[in-house]
């Protein structure tokens, strides 16, 4: 098994079985979103979490601790596995449950591209420009 992961922190001290990239770029992101099966989020705190909802749209099955910002896409059970913060056994718990179950894989994948569907920067724009108050005409 590999894992992936990324940030923008020096290289820490990983086991060799964890490959892991500083700085990614969009295109190296998309890349790894598109080769795993799941994607493990343990924030403790976070506002909206877009790596969660991005990787969910490339199809990964969503992990993740149940903070504020997921609350905005993902929903337990349905097209993500959410444990409280701060409870590790429940997050390996979770991973272990998606590699046992293909069905619930597949379940979980399959609903977080259609949950990420609705989600656009047209969409974000408009609901932006309503909040502050700026009325945007079609052309």
């Amino acid at each position: 098994m590999t894992v992936k992961m990324f940030g923008q922190f020096p290289k820490p001290d990983l086991p060799d079985w964890i490959e892991y990239t500083r700085g990614a770029s969009q295109a190296e992101t998309v890349e790894i979103y598109n080769w795993c099966q799941v994607f493990l989020c343990s924030t403790i705190k976070e506002g909206y979490g877009l790596t969660g909802i991005e990787a969910m749209s490339c199809g990964a099955c969503l992990v993740s601790t149940d903070y504020d910002g997921v609350k905005e896409y993902a929903v337990d059970g349905y097209n993500a596995l959410l444990s409280p913060v701060g409870d590790i056994q429940a997050q390996v718990d979770n991973v272990v449950r998606l590699f046992d179950d293909m069905d619930l894989r597949n379940k979980i994948s399959q609903n977080g591209i259609k949950s990420t569907d609705k989600y656009s920067w047209d969409e974000a724009m408009r609901k932006f420009n309503e909040a502050i108050g700026v009325s945007v005409l079609k052309k």
